[in-house]
């Protein structure tokens, strides 16, 4: 019965993590652009050059909070970022607010991004 007390909860933090939605659609995208917002890639390099969303930035998840302040992004600096799934973007989106980026949208996945730019 303990082992249901630990599993479940594991269980439905990955459900979380691995559907992650889009926070930002169609022409938000646009105007968030407009606007000077920037798109930042969160995915590994490999992946990166795999494909990726023109003029977006490369910065992984594990570097993330370097990586924005390295690229001069300012706190109020509209940010859409984007993964594989939506769920490392997520985590990136959470870890940025927590650090006072105030403008910050999870773009899902490069799919589903890559359709809206």
């Amino acid at each position: 019965m303990k082992i249901l007390l630990i599993i479940i909860p594991v269980i439905l933090i990955l459900i979380k993590l691995l559907t992650s939605k889009a926070d930002v659609k169609g022409e938000q995208v646009v105007k968030i652009l407009a606007s000077g917002g920037k798109v930042i890639d969160v995915r590994s390099q490999s992946e990166y050059r795999s494909g990726h969303i023109e003029n977006s930035i490369n910065i992984p998840l594990a570097d993330i909070l370097n990586g924005v302040k390295k690229n001069g992004i300012q706190k109020e600096t509209p940010l859409i970022l984007y993964c594989a799934s939506g769920a490392r973007s997520a985590s990136a989106k959470r870890f940025l607010v927590k650090e006072g980026y105030t403008k910050v949208f999870n773009g899902g996945s490069l799919h589903h991004l890559s359709r809206m730019t």
